[in-house]
């Protein structure tokens, strides 16, 4: 079973809007503000100081404005770009692996990208439930922080290893569980799709559980010790 969910470009796109929308209220305000002042007011009355003032103001709300929609759009794109890549919900036949982007860091060539990357085994989780469109997941879970391409996996089989072996091994940090952010387009749905597969992988164990038992029954029975016996003669012969 494998099912990959990713990080939704144009949810995180319009909370990054949002975001510097709210930033520019205030001088959104003023602007207008500043105009109706003007406006209604005496020119004639009015000393050189007065028009300082309101021309020093609009001119600072406007920096402000250009200022921040340059620098957060910079920022909006580098953490999209980062969300889009190394942000997803990645179940791979007994495992779910959640990996969140952290940061970039532009000092070195290439660009370095930092993630965190939990893994938890499915029949080992625990319980699942939303949290204001958050899925929190209790189980046991083994987490790495660090450089992208040192958390990279190709091939999950029996137990779930890095491409960095070494890594691995010895990094990590043991938790109680992980926390999903709203980050996708359906939380409810990969919610239900983790519940399912963890359902699903539950009831897999158990078979193989009870159809082991019932082979180890057969070989303490007497008919198997006897049916043995009569072969093991046979072979003396």
């Amino acid at each position: 079973m494998t099912r990959l969910f990713t990080a939704s470009k144009s949810k995180l796109s319009r909370r990054y809007n949002l975001l510097m929308l709210r930033i520019n209220i205030i001088p959104a305000c003023v602007l207008p503000t500043l105009f109706l002042v003007v406006y209604f007011t005496d020119n004639d009355a009015m000393p050189i100081k007065y028009y300082v003032f309101v021309f020093g103001a609009l001119s600072a709300c406007l920096l402000f404005s250009f200022v921040t929609v340059l620098v957060g759009s910079i920022i909006a794109t580098i953490r999209l770009r980062g969300n889009t890549e190394h942000t997803f919900v990645d179940i791979k036949d007994r495992f779910l692996i959640v990996s969140r982007y952290i940061e970039s860091t532009y000092l070195t060539e290439p660009v370095s990208d930092y993630k965190e990357l939990s893994i938890i085994r499915l029949d080992e989780i625990e319980e699942i439930y939303l949290y204001k469109k958050s899925i929190i997941i209790i189980a046991p879970t083994k987490r790495y922080e660090g450089r992208a391409d040192w958390l990279s996996y190709s091939d999950v089989g029996m137990n779930f290893t890095l491409d960095r072996n070494w890594y691995g091994e010895f990094g990590g940090e043991e938790t109680g569980g992980v926390e999903i952010r709203n980050m996708f387009r359906y939380p409810e749905r990969i919610a239900r799709t983790i519940e399912h597969s963890r359902n699903t992988k539950k009831a897999e164990i158990k078979r193989r559980q009870a159809w082991r038992e019932h082979l180890i029954s057969i070989t303490r029975s007497a008919q198997y010790r006897k049916a043995r016996n009569s072969i093991n003669r046979r072979r003396q012969r």
